[in-house]
């Protein structure tokens, strides 16, 4: 496959050619990335899913002194929180960064052979650890204002959707906590017994679709780090010159 000009990485890009290129390169190769990272991107969902659920189902009812006890329910949900976190920068890594490394060394982005997609572990940890550098990188680079911009501009755009895909399943949870405040003063509720199943679910239905729009984020951040090193590079080929 031929590397496409119009998104290599071998250009300097304004802010709004850094989305747009971005999203482009993300768009032109969705059913690859969803292959190699579907199973990372369920158990993401998953674990927001069960998350989201115990905040609204036992933590903020707890928060409310409706029942249960404070310290256990904070433990047990920040446990969630974690494994969510771990869940996220696997998905992350397995569906943006590796195939951005792909395209950085190649030029395109191959599809996976396995059904099972990737697993970068290794590379996930080693991937963690180059991220401060990566941020000084553009900062040293002059690309704080770019990166900023662009962020603000993608937090806008993901918060958004975000919002709109979570709706249902925050208005049910708060159904929820609603109806646990009214069994608390001895009144009768009136939700089915099976609310807190039905929060999981759609928490985590919205969370699978939430998981492929959050990825979208790391490729106009890949050509903000391209800008920085062909900026570095230039810098340093004018003071050999002179």
């Amino acid at each position: 496959m031929e590397q496409n000009d119009s998104l290599s990485v071998q250009r300097n890009r304004s802010i709004q050619a850094v989305v747009s290129d971005g999203y482009k390169l993300y768009l032109g190769n969705i059913w690859k990335l969803i292959r190699s990272s579907w199973i990372q991107a369920v158990i993401y969902a998953i674990a927001l899913g069960a998350s989201m659920t115990y905040f609204f189902s036992s933590l903020l009812p707890t928060l409310m002194g409706h029942s249960g006890t404070l310290m256990a329910e904070i433990g047990i949900w920040l446990a969630t929180v974690v494994i969510f976190i771990l869940a996220m920068l696997v998905f992350a890594f397995a569906g943006g960064v590796v195939p951005l490394q792909e395209h950085y060394k190649s030029g395109h982005i191959r599809s996976t052979l396995h059904w099972y997609g990737r697993w970068p572990w290794r590379f996930t940890l080693r991937g963690i650890c180059k991220i401060p550098g990566m941020l000084l990188k553009m900062v040293r680079c002059r690309q704080l204002g770019l990166l900023t911009a662009t962020i603000l501009v993608m937090l806008l755009v993901v918060l958004i959707a975000t919002l709109v895909l979570q709706l249902p399943a925050i208005i049910l949870a708060l159904s929820n906590l609603k109806a646990q405040g009214i069994a608390g003063i001895g009144a009768a509720a009136s939700l089915p017994e099976n609310i807190t199943q039905m929060n999981f679910i759609t928490f985590t239905v919205c969370g699978l679709v939430q998981a492929f729009i959050h990825l979208s984020t790391l490729f106009p951040i890949y050509y903000i780090w391209r800008n920085a090193c062909l900026y570095k590079n230039d810098t340093i080929k004018k003071k050999t010159e002179k």
